[in-house]
C-alpha cells in the first residue's frame, strides 16, 4: 500500500480514474494530518511547489551554479522536474548508469537519460568504462548480458565465479 500511495504522489499529473488510489491517498493525507506530519514524498512535493511558486517571479529564486545529480537512473519524473527547476546556469551534470536501472517500482525509468539530452542538448556523455569495483568473471558476465553498451574493463584481474539461477518472476527473485 505504501508503494501504491507513493507512486501516486510522485505523479505530476494524478491518475483521476483510478477511484481506489485516490481515496486511499485521501485517507492517508488526513492521517498524516491529523499526526501534524510529512513524508519523504510530501517533501519533494512541496520541494517542487515552492519552487515552481518562486520560478512565476513572485519571489526571487535561488540561482545555484552547479546541480550536481547522482544515481541518476533512480530518478522519478517529480525529481526530474525538481532539478530541471533548481537549475539556473546549464550547468548540471549527473552520474548513472541506464543499466543499473531497478527503481522501475517507484517511478524511476533509464528513459530519464533521454529527457535529460532532449533538455540538455548541449550536453556530452562520458562512458566510465575502467570497473574498480567487481572481478574480471563478473565484469565479462555483464559484458556479455549487455552487448551493445559501452565495455567495461575489469581493473582487477582477481579470480572468482559466476553462478547464474533461473527464476519463475521477480518476486522468486527477490
Amino acid at each position: 500500500i505504501g508503494l501504491l500511495i507513493s507512486r501516486a504522489k510522485n505523479k505530476l499529473a494524478p491518475d483521476t480514474e483510478d477511484v481506489t488510489t485516490g481515496s486511499l491517498l485521501r485517507a492517508y493525507n488526513e492521517e498524516l494530518a491529523v499526526r501534524n506530519m510529512y513524508d519523504y514524498d510530501d517533501m519533494l512535493l512541496n520541494a517542487y511547489k515552492a519552487l515552481q511558486q518562486d520560478d512565476t517571479h513572485q519571489h526571487p529564486r535561488k540561482k545555484y551554479t552547479y546541480i550536481l545529480v547522482d544515481e541518476f537512473q533512480d530518478t522519478n519524473e517529480l525529481q526530474y522536474e525538481i532539478i530541471k527547476l533548481l537549475n539556473a546556469t546549464d550547468n548540471v551534470f549527473v552520474i548513472g548508469d541506464p543499466l543499473q536501472s531497478i527503481y522501475g517500482f517507484r517511478g524511476a525509468s533509464a528513459a530519464v537519460f533521454e529527457c535529460f539530452k532532449k533538455d540538455w542538448p548541449s550536453s556530452r556523455r562520458i562512458d566510465l568504462i575502467i570497473n574498480y569495483r567487481s572481478s574480471a568473471e563478473i565484469v565479462r558476465t555483464a559484458n556479455a548480458v549487455f552487448p551493445k553498451a559501452p565495455q567495461l574493463k575489469p581493473y582487477r584481474e582477481q579470480p572468482g565465479t559466476v553462478y547464474a539461477s533461473e527464476v519463475l518472476n521477480e518476486y522468486s527473485e527477490a
